[in-house]
């Protein structure tokens, strides 16, 4: 995997293999479904956000307050490797 300069500043992830189970990380909504948010973490990391995984409260929809472009703040639940994706909770 060849880097750019920029990518190896501290804090820019590059892959899903370097978050874990738990770890809080910040990102910023890129889509927004019936059944949950796409958040982008970086440019070469997203994750999913279930409707579930939204609010201790359950929902029937999205809240219109998670807007594309929104920042939000979320946690780690799974870090699928093989499929290099993640599912994020916003609890």
């Amino acid at each position: 995997l060849t880097r750019k300069p920029a990518d190896l500043e501290d804090g820019v992830l590059v892959s899903v293999s370097e978050l874990s189970p738990g770890q809080l990380v910040t990102g910023i909504v890129t889509n927004v479904a019936d059944h949950g948010i796409r958040v982008k973490l970086s440019d070469y990391v997203t994750g999913y956000v279930h409707l579930r995984q939204l609010t201790d409260v359950p929902l029937a929809s999205v809240p219109k307050r998670l807007q594309v472009g929104s920042k939000v703040k979320c946690r780690v639940l799974h870090v699928h490797l093989k499929r290099r994706q993640l599912t994020l909770t916003a609890k």
